[in-house]
This record gives structure tokens, C-alpha cells and sequence, in this order.
């Protein structure tokens, strides 16, 4: 079978380079008058196409959204001498796409001319801006459940060539932005690049394909192309016109550090050196906001950083005419060496023009083809952040009047931006909640009940990094302290179910505390004693319960009605031993006078032994008499 290389070895042979694009459902005809492709991996191509035709009114909404199908083709002959070989045309070039703008810029007597914008379905989702929560998920889970559960792509549209990056992910949060930008980011952060791939006519199904990949395996493979500076075909050959290396400077080590709440004392460092003995290396780079769990997981990350590096430090650029040049394929130079690509090198950016004046031409970029391209990555730059705070609602998996809480105390939520949710209590992992205190089994708990609004703040501003800074009162749920009825003087601390409370009052001259909890209806109630309605009914101090009560001192009980001076000792108990006293002394005349009277004597050595022992209560006793006095 000839080829189109074969026809062109006769002399009086002519190459033509036809430019066509297809677009579904228009049935004005086109012509293609000129075009400019750019593709870059990890970006979706856009085709700026320029289009004449002799319909000067084809509305944009019949074009823009349609499948196109945009063709480069070449078809070459020898008209002078009829019969000798049979013309050969193929396509020597296939983009499919869609329509995503259509222009009408300028219209003549005989045609008009538009321009439109050819981008891949991948495109598509730059327009659907969306927010999701995603529970212990791959890599290739989180794309494959943004790419293909959409009904935009198949599965057998996404291809992935991954090596490891099979962990899972215990949240990862898409946050009020578009399907390509979560792609785009989590791709850059793990080191993973993308192109697409585009099946002729010849192939089968007409589509694009999504390519995946973190290792040079993931690369097309091999397309051998001459160096043959600004030989266009007279070689009979598609060449490449001009060829540039470029060595840069870049950091030497790559050095990263997080902390994991999982495991506080684990210091979590890593390292990665782009080279030893080199001097087109210096300084580093220093992060802390790239999020990992542990050493082996930051160590990847830190890789991937240091593959970035290494693939920036050598540049290959130049032009061709080969029209098969992709981004993602690898081309070999036959015929002359290029030392720093020893195994040729992959198309990183290519921007291909041409028009029915001008042959197709290109310029391109590379790198050396036994490196792994890496995406560029700045967290502050591609990464999701999060500033302010977050609503969410505290559910639970079951009707308990509690929440559910995990053995660490965290909570699940569902979050207010969450467009879709699951099932109930498993719409986000447990999130920690923001403390006063958060030392070893200390600290101030007080649990969240179902249905409780909360804020949500982001660690550092990252998006996947989200714990719960408190919790808020709304219109349904009022706040217990509020300015309503002069309750805004009132410090009160209110379990969640309500069955316990404590009250402080703040209020000049009316100034108090009430400890109750409703089992047995027992309360303390200190300084000014008030009803239900805030009318005074007594002062000082009750202690009250509709269940049993007891009051058990080992070292003594000392209760007294004497004033108290606040600066005096805890055992202080002179006004109650000069009361004691006197009783003494009582008893004493009243011995003296029963014996005179010759009746039965007072107890004198009872009461003196009692006033012994309860001083500093070094004993124990009663007063006045056992069957009325309190025992001490």
C-alpha cells in the first residue's frame, strides 16, 4: 500500500494539507480558512478555528455545545502524469471536541467569516461549579467519581497508568468550585499528568480519551521524526525545523513537615534531594501546608516535588511540521544526537497553526523522555483554601437524643454547601471540635445534640483539613442567656438534654448561684433566693432534694450562726467556744446550787470534756443534748 511519503519521492509530486471540521447538526457549509491549536498536559486544548461560509446567518445556538470534529489532512499527487500512481490522502490529524463559542466577525457579498472555540468535553465541566464531600477515596476513586458518575464521560473514556497513590483519602472535600479545578489540583498535588488522545476515523468510535498517569510508562510511544532545520517536505519527510535545550537553575532539596493529630509525637519530616554534586542547583524548598498522614505518604509528595524540579531543570523547545505531534508522545531524533534526551523526549506544550496559505507548523516543548513529567504545584497557587467559617449541622446515624461520637470525641456533620448528601451520619468524617482545654482526659466537654448548628473552620486554611470551632443558637434552638425579661445578667451552664444546671446571677444586690439537677428535684441555691419568676423569697443559702440526704466528714463537721470574717481560719470557732463556755459556767452555778439543795448534780465533767474535743473539732461530740443536737 503507498504512502503518502512514496508518491512524494516523484518530482512533479504535490502535497496538500485540506483542513476540515464536522460539527453535529449544522448542515451550512463550512471551510476552514485558518486555525490555532494549543494542547498542554494538564490543561484542556482549545482550538481557535476561523470558518467561512456562504450562509451569513448560522445562529451560534445551533453550533455552540455540538460535537465538532476538527481534521488535518494531507493528500498528495501527481496531476502532471495522469495514471502512473493513484493520489494517497489521509488524516493526518483528528481533534474532537465541542463548540463553546461561536463569533460572526465579518460578512462580504458572497460569505461570511466566524470564529469559533474548539475544547474538549472534559471543558464542559470548567461550567459546573459544585461542592462534595468524598469518604475514604483513592486517587483514581475521586476522579473516576467526578469524571465518569457525571454522564460526560464513559469508563472506558478515562484511562489511568498510576504507580501506587493507592491510599485512600479519609475526606476530601470539592468546595464551591468547578469539576476541572478539583481534577486539576488533586492531579498537580499528587504528581499526576493528563493529555488526551484522539481516534481517527479509521479507529472506530470517534471520541477523545482522558490519560492518567504518574510514570513514563503513561507516555505515547514513539513517534521518529529527522532534525532537518527548515527543510519542510523536500526530504519527503515531516522533520523537526528547529531544536533548543535549555538548562535552568532550580532548588536543590525539597523539605517538608506537618503535624498528625493521630499521632501527636510523630514527628512528621521528610526529604528529597534533586541532586548532590551539581551545581545548576541551590536553595530549597521549605512547606508546611502540603497535608500528610505519615512519613511514607509526605516522602511521596516530597518525590513528586523533587521529579518537578528535575524536569524543569532541562527544557527542550523547538518547531516541526510534523503534524502527529501530541502532547504525552515521546519523539526519537534519528538522525542526530540530542545528549541530554538520550531516549528522545515527551511533548509537555504544543501549539500547531496553520491556514489554506500557511502549511501546518508547530512549536513545542519537552522533556527529556526518561524523566516523569510532573505538573507544576504551589499549593497557594492550585490548592482549594478556605477562609471564614463553614455551617454545618451535627447529625447522627440513629434516634438517640445524643449524637454520635467516635472514641476520640469527634462529630459528624452535613455540611451546608454539600449539595448532596447520604445517608444519615455518614456525611462527613468525625471532626474534632475546638476546646478550651485539651490536656489528657481534661478539659470541658459538653456534647452536641442532632440538629445543633455549628461552625466549621479549616486548619491553616486547607480545605480537607476541617475540625468544628463551636457551636451556634438559632431562632429554633434560643439561647439561654438573652435580653428578654432581664435574664442577660445570668451565667448559666445547661446540660443539652436539660437535666442539669448551673446559674449564676450577676445582678447588683441580687447576686447568687443555683446548682439543681431535676433526679429527686435536688438543688443548692446560694445568696439571693428567687422563684420562677425572679421574685425574691429568701437569702442566704437552701439545700433541698425529694430523695435522701447526708452530710459525712471524716475530720470533723463545724457548723456555727456566728458571723464569719472571710479572712479568719477554716477551723475558727471562738464565738462558738465562748457560747460553750458560758454553758460551763451554767452548769457550774447549777451544780453548786443543786448541792446545796442537796439534789442530783449536773454533768460539769461531760460538758467540760465536750468543750475539750470540739475545740479544732479533735473529737467528736454533740450539743446541747443528744436528743436534739447536731451531731459534729
Amino acid at each position: 500500500m503507498q504512502t503518502i511519503q512514496d508518491v512524494l519521492k516523484h518530482p512533479s509530486a504535490i502535497l496538500t494539507q485540506p483542513l476540515h471540521l464536522e460539527i453535529a447538526t449544522l448542515q451550512s457549509p463550512i471551510s476552514v480558512f485558518s486555525f490555532v491549536l494549543t494542547e498542554e498536559m494538564n490543561t484542556p486544548f482549545v482550538a481557535d478555528i476561523t470558518v467561512t461560509s456562504t450562509d451569513k446567518h448560522i445562529d451560534g445556538a445551533a453550533v455552540v455545545g455540538r460535537p465538532a470534529i476538527f481534521t488535518i489532512e494531507e493528500h498528495a499527487s501527481i496531476p502532471s502524469v495522469p495514471g502512473l500512481t493513484e493520489p494517497v490522502q489521509h488524516a493526518a490529524r483528528t481533534v474532537h471536541g465541542i463548540v463553546t463559542q461561536w463569533t460572526r466577525i465579518k460578512t462580504s457579498r458572497d460569505e461570511a467569516t466566524y470564529q469559533l472555540h474548539l475544547k474538549p468535553r472534559l471543558a464542559l465541566l470548567e461550567q459546573v461549579h459544585d461542592s462534595a464531600v468524598f469518604l475514604d477515596r483513592s486517587f483514581r476513586e475521586l476522579l473516576t467519581g467526578t469524571l465518569v458518575d457525571r454522564d460526560l464521560f464513559q469508563s472506558y473514556d478515562v484511562e489511568f497508568e498510576l504507580e501506587g497513590l493507592d491510599g485512600k483519602f479519609d475526606q476530601t472535600v470539592m468546595y464551591e468550585e468547578t469539576v476541572v479545578n478539583f481534577i486539576d489540583r488533586h492531579c498537580r498535588r499528587a504528581g499526576v499528568f493528563y493529555y488526551f488522545k484522539h481516534a481517527k476515523k479509521e479507529d472506530g468510535p470517534q471520541r477523545d480519551t482522558l490519560v492518567f498517569s504518574n510514570t513514563a510508562r503513561g507516555y505515547m510511544r514513539a513517534l521518529e521524526v529527522p532534525l532537518m532545520p527548515y527543510s519542510g517536505m523536500v526530504s519527503w519527510h515531516e522533520a523537526i525545523l528547529e531544536l533548543n535545550v535549555t538548562r535552568a537553575l532550580v532548588p536543590q532539596t525539597v523539605r517538608e513537615w506537618d503535624h498528625n493529630f493521630r499521632q501527636p509525637d510523630d514527628p512528621l519530616q521528610v526529604e528529597s534531594v534533586v541532586a548532590q554534586d551539581d551545581r545548576s542547583v541551590y536553595g530549597s524548598v521549605n512547606r508546611s501546608n502540603e497535608h500528610f498522614h505519615s512519613v511514607e505518604e509526605g516522602q511521596v509528595f516530597a518525590d513528586a516535588r523533587r521529579d518537578e524540579l528535575i524536569a524543569r531543570q532541562t527544557r527542550v523547545s523547538g518547531k516541526s511540521n510534523v503534524k502527529g505531534m501530541v502532547p504525552g508522545m515521546v519523539v526519537r531524533v534519528i538522525n542526530d544526537t540530542v545528549p541530554e534526551a538520550p531516549h528522545g523526549f515527551v511533548v509537555t506544550k504544543l501549539v500547531t497553526t496553520g491556514s489554506r496559505k500557511e502549511s501546518v507548523t508547530n512549536a513545542f516543548e519537552a522533556i527529556p523522555s526518561h524523566l516523569t513529567y510532573r505538573p507544576e504545584y504551589v499549593p497557594e497557587k492550585h490548592w482549594r483554601w478556605i477562609s471564614g467559617a463553614l455551617i454545618a449541622v451535627v447529625e447522627s446515624g440513629d434516634d438517640q437524643p445524643y449524637a454520635w461520637m467516635d472514641e476520640y470525641g469527634g462529630y459528624r456533620v452535613r455540611f451546608q454547601f454539600a449539595r448532596r448528601t447520604g445517608k444519615r451520619g455518614t456525611n462527613s468524617m468525625a471532626l474534632r471540635l475546638l476546646r478550651t482545654s485539651a490536656s489528657y482526659r481534661g478539659g470541658l466537654h459538653v456534647p452536641l445534640l442532632p440538629g445543633t448548628e455549628v461552625r466549621v473552620i479549616a486548619t491553616q486554611g486547607n480545605c480537607d483539613r476541617l475540625l468544628i470551632a463551636g457551636a451556634a443558637h438559632d431562632y429554633a434552638r434560643r439561647d439561654l442567656v438573652h435580653g428578654k425579661e432581664g435574664w442577660y445578667s445570668r451565667a448559666v451552664f445547661r446540660s443539652p438534654l436539660l437535666g442539669n444546671k448551673l446559674r449564676f446571677e450577676d445582678l447588683k444586690d441580687h447576686e447568687g448561684i443555683r446548682l439543681a439537677t431535676v433526679f429527686g428535684k435536688t438543688s443548692l441555691n446560694m445568696g439571693h433566693l428567687v422563684d420562677g419568676e425572679k421574685n425574691k423569697r429568701g437569702e442566704g443559702y437552701e439545700l433541698t432534694t425529694q430523695g435522701w440526704g447526708t452530710v459525712r466528714a471524716q475530720k470533723g463537721l463545724f457548723w456555727s450562726a456566728d458571723p464569719a470574717n472571710p479572712n479568719a481560719p477554716h477551723l475558727e470557732m471562738a464565738a462558738a467556744l465562748r457560747e460553750l463556755q458560758t454553758s460551763i459556767q451554767r452548769v457550774t452555778a447549777l451544780v453548786n446550787a443543786t448541792t446545796q439543795a442537796k439534789a442530783t448534780p449536773a454533768d460539769k465533767a461531760t460538758q467540760a470534756n465536750l468543750l475539750e474535743v470540739l475545740d479544732q473539732l479533735k473529737g467528736p461530740g454533740c450539743w446541747p443534748a443528744p436528743r436534739r443536737a447536731w451531731r459534729l
